[in-house]
């Protein structure tokens, strides 16, 4: 989280300085926007509901999935691994326009 916030304010400072296109500069801004709501979303909410959930049943390590106590514990865990994969897809999309569209050190 705290790495994501430093790379908005860097992000923000290019654009100010001029090293960035604004279309670039806000298309960047809103994939790392959306990638630091998928993680908040992730750690302040699916993961203290899964931690719950998984505290609340007894035994849960000899529990096997898909057993209806465990249901709930499945469902959380499942959105919580597509908002990472989500995160990973939006962040490797980003990488690949960075790489499109930055100038070369040497001018050419």
């Amino acid at each position: 989280l705290v790495l994501g916030a430093i790379t908005v304010v860097a992000v923000a400072l290019m654009m100010k300085a001029g090293e960035l296109k604004p279309r670039t500069g806000w298309i960047r801004l809103g994939v790392l926007a959306f990638m630091l709501l998928l993680v908040c979303t992730a750690q302040f909410h699916l993961s203290p509901a899964i931690e719950h959930e998984r505290a609340t049943i007894p035994n849960f390590e000899s529990i096997p999935s898909g057993v209806p106590a465990k249901a709930r514990f499945d469902s959380l865990h499942r959105w919580s691994v597509r908002l990472a994969g989500a995160t990973l897809l939006a962040g490797a999309g980003l990488l690949a326009l960075s790489a499109a569209t930055s100038k070369s050190s040497d001018g050419a």
